[in-house]
C-alpha cells in the first residue's frame, strides 16, 4: 500500500524537522500528515487483513496522541526555524 509507504517516510523525517530543524511548525505539519496516512492504510486493510487492521490501527491511536501534543506543542512554543509563533499568526497577536 502506497499510504503505508508515505507514512513510514513521514516517520522517518520526523526526526529531522523536529530536531534537526527544531521546527515545531513542521514536526506537527509530519505527524498529523502520518496520522491521516495511517487512517487510510487502516480503513484499506479492515477488507484485505483484519489482523493487519488491527496492527495500523494501533500506530493510528499512537498518532492521535501525538498529533495532539505536536499541535500543542507548535501553538504554545516559537519555531525557531520559522521565526515565529503559530498564535502569533492564528490571532495577530504577539507575546
Amino acid at each position: 500500500m502506497i499510504s503505508e509507504a508515505i507514512g513510514w517516510v513521514l516517520f522517518a523525517v520526523f526526526t529531522t524537522v523536529y530536531f534537526l530543524l527544531r521546527s515545531p511548525i513542521l514536526g506537527a505539519v509530519d505527524t498529523v500528515f502520518g496520522l491521516a496516512a495511517a487512517m487510510f492504510s487502516f480503513s484499506l486493510a479492515l477488507s484485505i487483513d483484519r489482523a493487519a487492521a488491527i496492527l495500523i490501527g494501533l500506530r493510528a491511536a499512537w498518532l492521535l496522541l501525538a498529533s495532539y501534543v505536536s499541535v500543542w506543542v507548535t501553538l504554545n512554543n516559537v519555531d525557531p526555524f520559522f521565526r515565529t509563533m503559530m498564535t502569533t499568526l492564528s490571532s495577530g497577536q504577539t507575546r
